[in-house]
This record gives C-alpha cells, sequence and structure tokens, in this order.
C-alpha cells in the first residue's frame, strides 16, 4: 500500500505544501483495507477510535459506511490551538480535485486557505462557517469517491465530538411570597423645564430643582450670562430657603407603579456603540502581550537622535523619484546593531536561549483582522532601498491576507 497522502495548505498568495504529496485516489487506497488496518493506524474502521492525525495527515474510514475520508482541522501554525472557520468553498455534492481550495480557516497567525488532499465528492460538512474555537484535529468534512455515496451520509455525525455538559435539573419554583407593601419616597414635583439649560451646570440644575427656584431670579456672574453654583447658594442664602420636603406616602393596592419621573435637564446627547467580535489573532495577540509583560523583565531605554543628514538624504533620494521612510533606516539600523551586538539576536525556546546567525528583523503592519509582523530575512545584508521594496510588498500581501507561514513566522527582532 502507499503511503498516505497529506493535507495540502494555501495561502491566498499560493500554495503551501507539506513533506507528503499527495499521489494515490480514494479508490486505490481502499483496496484491501480490512487486512491491512490494523498494521496502519491512519487506517479506521467505523467500529474504532481514529487517532488524531498530525498536520499533513488525513484519516481514511471503511465498516458500515462506504470507504471515505475524514479531514480533521489541521495545525496551520506551531503555535495554533484553535481556529475559526471563516467559509467553504465546496458544499454537500460538489466535485472536488486534489488542490481545490476547500475552505478558509483563521489560526492565531493569519487567515488560510486549507486545500482538498483527494479528489471526489464532498459527502458532509460537520462545522458550519464562522464557527470560533474549534480545536485541533476536530473532523471538520466527509469526502467519498463516487457520488451515490453520499447518501450514505446524510445522518452521519462525529463520534468524537465533545458531548454538552447536561443541563443542571430546574429546582422546583418556590412559591411567590405575598408582596409586602414598600414605601415609596415621592419625589418633589419637577420644576418646568429650564428655559436656558445651556447656561448651567448640573449641580445648579439641581439645585434649582431641589429649592423650587426659578432661573430669571438669579443674579448671573458667570462667563456670557452662566448661572454659577456660587449664585445659587447666594440667593438660597439671602432669602434663607429650604429645600422641597419629601413627602412619603404607601402605594394603595391596584396603584400602578409610577413612571420614573424624567432626567433634570436637558439631554445633549445619547452615546451609540457597536459590539466587534474579537477575532482569533486579536484575541492571540492579548494573550501573548499579556503573558510578555508578565513573564518577561522589562526595561526600557531612550536615546536622542540628530538625523538631520537622514532628512537630508531622503529629501534628496525623494526629489529623483524614490521613496524612503524613516522605519526602513530604523529596520536597517537596527540590523546593524544586531549584527554587532549577536547577544541580543536571539530567540528564547525551551528555557534555552538560541544564538541566531541571521539577522531577521520583524516589521508591524495593521490590517482589518489585528496587528501582524512579517519579516525582512537578512536586513543586515540589505539595502535601504531593498528594506524599503521588500517593506512595501509584505505590507501589501499582509493587507491583502495573503503573506505565506515562512513570511511572518521566526523573526529574530521585531
Amino acid at each position: 500500500m502507499r503511503r498516505l497522502p497529506s493535507l495540502t495548505l494555501a495561502s491566498n498568495s499560493g500554495r503551501l505544501r507539506q513533506a507528503f504529496r499527495p499521489r494515490s485516489t480514494l479508490a486505490r487506497l481502499s483496496t484491501g483495507l480490512n487486512q491491512n488496518s490494523r498494521k496502519n493506524p491512519l487506517i479506521c474502521n467505523s467500529t474504532q477510535e481514529c487517532p488524531l492525525p498530525a498536520v499533513g495527515l488525513r484519516q481514511l474510514s471503511t465498516g458500515s459506511l462506504p470507504a471515505h475520508i475524514k479531514v480533521p482541522l489541521p495545525a496551520l501554525s506551531p503555535t495554533m490551538e484553535s481556529g475559526t472557520l471563516i467559509a467553504w468553498h465546496k458544499k454537500v455534492g460538489d466535485s472536488i480535485a486534489e488542490g481545490d481550495l476547500l475552505c478558509e480557516i483563521e489560526t492565531d497567525k493569519a487567515t488560510m486557505g486549507f486545500e482538498t488532499p483527494e479528489e471526489g465528492f464532498m459527502a458532509k460538512i460537520l462545522i458550519e462557517a464562522g464557527t470560533k474555537d474549534i480545536p485541533i484535529g476536530k473532523l471538520c468534512c466527509i469526502i467519498v469517491q463516487e457520488k451515490a455515496d453520499i447518501a450514505a451520509f446524510d445522518s452521519f455525525t462525529d463520534s468524537g465530538a465533545a458531548e454538552k455538559p447536561k443541563a443542571e435539573p430546574t429546582k422546583a419554583a418556590r412559591p411567590q411570597e405575598s408582596a409586602k407593601p414598600q414605601t415609596t419616597s415621592a419625589a418633589p414635583k419637577a420644576h418646568a423645564a429650564f428655559e436656558n439649560p445651556d447656561l448651567m451646570g448640573p449641580a445648579v440644575r439641581l439645585l434649582l430643582h431641589q429649592y423650587h427656584i426659578k432661573e430669571d431670579g438669579i443674579k448671573r456672574s458667570g462667563p456670557k450670562g452662566n448661572i454659577l453654583k456660587s449664585d445659587v447658594l447666594d440667593f438660597i442664602s439671602a432669602k434663607k430657603l429650604k429645600p422641597a420636603p419629601i413627602q412619603h406616602s404607601a402605594p394603595k393596592s391596584g396603584d400602578k407603579a409610577a413612571a420614573p419621573s424624567k432626567p433634570i435637564g436637558s439631554v445633549r446627547h445619547v452615546e451609540k456603540f457597536v459590539d466587534i467580535p474579537l477575532t482569533n489573532i486579536r484575541s492571540v495577540i492579548a494573550k501573548r502581550l499579556l503573558q510578555s509583560k508578565q513573564t518577561i523583565p522589562h526595561e526600557y531605554l531612550s536615546a536622542d537622535i540628530l538625523s538631520d543628514k537622514v532628512t537630508k538624504l531622503r529629501q534628496d533620494l525623494k526629489a529623483k523619484g524614490i521613496k524612503v521612510s524613516i522605519n526602513d533606516f530604523l529596520v536597517k539600523g537596527c540590523a546593524l546593531a544586531l549584527k554587532a551586538v549577536p547577544e541580543v539576536n536571539v530567540q528564547w525556546k525551551d528555557q534555552t536561549s538560541h544564538l541566531m546567525q541571521n539577522v531577521d528583523v520583524s516589521v508591524a503592519v495593521a490590517t482589518p483582522t489585528g496587528l501582524i509582523t512579517p519579516i525582512v530575512f537578512g536586513a543586515d545584508s540589505l539595502g535601504i532601498l531593498a528594506i524599503s521594496e521588500k517593506i512595501r510588498e509584505l505590507a501589501k500581501k499582509a493587507k491583502e491576507n495573503k503573506l505565506a507561514l515562512n513570511e511572518f513566522q521566526g523573526g529574530t527582532f521585531t
């Protein structure tokens, strides 16, 4: 039997293939499955649990159902623990050719295209588009070789699905106690609407309301005729006024609850807001930044730099139609500094500090889905113009969600 083909991954900019290249078809793989299923753990029967595949492997199943391929959610990045299924590009009954884009998956790094591992027909979709926090290895869909086999999977369910927690039995509702009459405080009768509410603050309006004072009787000392709190207090002191008493009365049986009193003064505007769902990328960024702040000692250094020569050089290049940014010079400067002080050009892995030979500078790019850091590889050996062109190229691909995995993983400095 030939070795099983792998899943093929693709970013929007091109295909990213794993170590094994798909070669055989489902019909060839299904030959002699029963006698070989014990020898190959990737060939599963419907009566036994299939082990979760590693990245690039798929599961082939037989048994009471027609031969089929189970396609689980793969790990599309080394740090990926779960993903969001953004959209399906195939629906049940669609013909599938090797290399066709099956769906789009949002990882902790980016949104990646997920290519089909085999030719055949889509028989069952087990995870709907838009589903979030899908664990690695969760069964996504079923592919069959013959279109006539699709009907056999109408009622197919994922046996490895996590069981939903049982709802606690609802406690018997206690008999409601008879409502006791409660004493309520009747608010003092509100004064008529203020003539010029914009000429007074909330404290002034409250005092006028509490003491039943008309605003036209107050001497105004504020700018542009505004009434100040001190003006009202002087008026109250001069007139020896006392706040209106609050009457307490018990509501009569059958009376409807009084409507809430209107807010004092005029409401100038009501704030509106929109809830923005958190993407996987933004969620991971938040977790990583928190982890960085909590577990890594921080030190902050600052220095004053005379940038007159850099500014002059940029102006000279601009006059020749060449645009470079201050950021391009900073990338080059950081790369040369890392080359001069290699102890800083390290990566921390498995409780070990790895001294890196290459100087690969990551540059932060803001995208609609979150911040991503594509890499300028070998920045120390590149000129300013080459760095500028590379950053523009990477930024464009990042904003269009077309970065390949190797273009934003493995930088030595950000």
